[in-house]
């Protein structure tokens, strides 16, 4: 094996973390690790519990985290100095890469571990003097390219031993002690609870009443520890009743014959949008306890092309179960190759495609209850429902009962779709209404003999028609526009229709005019182009003819 030198400690904690907060969650789920590792040696659960314990300073300048684990012996220890290998091989553990356990040397002064193993007398004692160590690899850059790792650490730390220890007792108590003033503003109870409710393994509210149905359904394979902040506060995570989740769904996803990851997922009842509250929006990834990335890996990896900002609208976790697809060492993503690429691939089959769907179905559903709430304010303005506005009423429930079998099959409600039904079948009612009204006016003009009068009313008529909401009632102008056709060109019945100007010729010129008008104005309707000359010369002849 090649040398390793000094300026290896530059690379690993300037360039993989660059936040206390990623320190800390290093820490965190060490001790979940040797909690883990506690109870598979069979050891007897604390009377405390088995938990993790955070301690900020009041002034934020000390970080102290403590578990009741399996703890380390002077062997373990001195290999917590070591880059690579670690303490850890087995894959179960979140963390086996020995390399996160050096995670704090850069934000604080000192980094004292303090630990001891069940059965045994004499805990040890790890202090490293790490800012020191950091100062003189800063002012000496060149020459720490050339001090083997080793030979220049060993100024910096000891090792002693702690004796008359309680021989039952096991744990490890890690302090980072007086953070670097580049640093000082990460540091707060705030800062740090939120960030471990969103990425450690810390359990659901009691109160969540989707916790159990989580739990049945991943719980073998979601692993939670109490974690105390300051003491008297347990952090949870951030989901809570108060947001308004419909009961949770969830898939398993297998591939190369085995189970690879199970997901969970849900949403808000009756919004079709992203989720508001940011600690809960999109979908992320669980690898042995800790998150993996942010929500946008889900989004970049794992939805049709497109689609991504629709994994927005849902909350949930996936809890990757192959063992072959292993988060990189600053835990934003997961190693590139054919494992994480058959989980991706996967996922968007499975998982990305039906998010995909049941947001489209869920944006129909959205946009069909205001197209019912304008209609109704519409209404209420005495504005009606016209030829435009049904056929886009009909669109929508064509639409939505494209949807209507998936969609009851997530509690979609479709009942919108009687209310558009209802809406339409109103307005036709209203219509053929009017229209009743109508002809009776036409009755009474017929009998005035005021053939003007009539061809407004046939222009009116036309009109209303064209605007009619439904086939139905559009059909109820039939009768009086044939009546009045028929009077006005003396083909009803023998009674007189008086003219307005009590000559011929005028009568003749004021029927072709208001017909010419009517003809014109529906060619514009029906969108039939035309030659206004040929239109007078047509409707004249046809006069003469009468």
């Amino acid at each position: 094996m090649s040398e390793v030198y000094a300026d290896i400690l530059n690379s690993l904690t300037s360039g993989l973390y660059n936040e206390v907060n990623y320190a800390v969650r290093e820490y965190i789920q060490n001790s979940y690790d040797a909690i883990k590792d506690a109870i598979r040696s069979g050891l007897p659960e604390p009377e405390e519990s088995y938990h993790i314990a955070i301690n900020i300073t009041k002034d934020n300048r000390i970080v102290t985290i403590s578990d009741n684990g399996i703890g380390m012996n002077e062997g373990l220890l001195n290999e917590y100095t070591s880059i690579g290998g670690g303490t850890k091989t087995d894959p179960e553990l979140t963390g086996f890469r020995g390399i996160g356990k050096l995670s704090g040397l850069r934000f604080f002064e000192k980094f004292v571990i303090r630990t001891k193993m069940a059965g045994s007398v004499s805990g040890y004692e790890l202090s490293w003097d790490c800012g020191n160590m950091m100062k003189m690899l800063s002012k000496r850059p060149e020459d720490t390219k050339r001090i083997p790792y080793t030979k220049f650490i060993k100024d910096f730390y000891t090792i002693t031993e702690v004796k008359g220890e309680d021989k039952d007792k096991h744990y490890t108590h890690i302090q980072l002690i007086n953070v670097v003033d580049a640093f000082k503003d990460q540091v707060s109870t705030d800062k740090i609870g939120d960030f471990i409710k969103s990425n450690c393994p810390v359990p659901y509210i009691q109160e969540f009443q989707y916790a159990n149905d989580i739990i049945n359904n991943v719980g073998d394979d979601l692993f939670f520890v109490n974690v105390f902040l300051n003491d008297d506060r347990i952090i949870c995570q951030y989901y809570e009743n108060k947001y308004g989740l419909v009961p949770p769904f969830f898939r398993i996803i297998k591939y190369r014959d085995k189970i690879r990851a199970k997901v969970w997922f849900s949403w808000v009842r009756d919004k079709a949008e992203n989720i508001e509250s940011a600690e809960i929006e999109g979908i992320k990834f669980r690898c042995k306890g800790i998150c993996v990335g942010d929500k946008n890996l889900f989004v970049k990896h794992c939805m049709p092309p497109g689609r991504g900002e629709k994994s927005k609208w849902f909350t949930g976790e996936v809890v990757v179960l192959d063992e072959n697809v292993l988060p990189n060492t600053a835990r934003d993503r997961f190693n590139e190759g054919d494992d994480s690429k058959a989980l991706y691939d996967s996922l968007k089959k499975e998982v990305g495609k039906e998010l995909s769907l049941i947001a489209d179905m869920r944006s129909t559903l959205s946009a069909a209850k205001q197209d019912v709430e304008k209609l109704v304010k519409a209404q209420k303005k005495g504005e009606s429902i016209n030829a435009a506005a049904s056929k886009a009423i009909d669109a929508r429930i064509k639409e939505l009962m494209r949807y209507r079998d998936k969609g009851t099959k997530y509690g979609l409600d479709f009942d919108v779709v009687s209310e558009l039904e209802t809406l339409k079948k109103g307005a036709e009612i209203k219509v053929i209404e009017k229209v009743r009204t109508i002809s009776d006016e036409v009755d009474e003009t017929i009998a005035k003999g005021d053939r003007g009068a009539l061809v407004r009313k046939l222009i009116e008529l036309k009109d209303e028609e064209a605007q009619a909401p439904t086939k139905t009632s559009r059909k109820e102008f039939e009768k009086p526009i044939k009546k009045i056709i028929e009077v006005i060109t003396d083909k009803g019945d023998d009674r007189a229709v008086k003219s307005d100007t009590g000559n011929a010729e005028n009568d003749k010129e004021l029927t072709g005019e208001s017909v010419i008008r009517l003809l014109i104005r529906y060619l514009n309707k029906i969108g039939i182009s035309y030659d206004e000359k040929d239109v007078r010369s047509f409707v004249m002849k046809e006069i003469n003819n009468v």
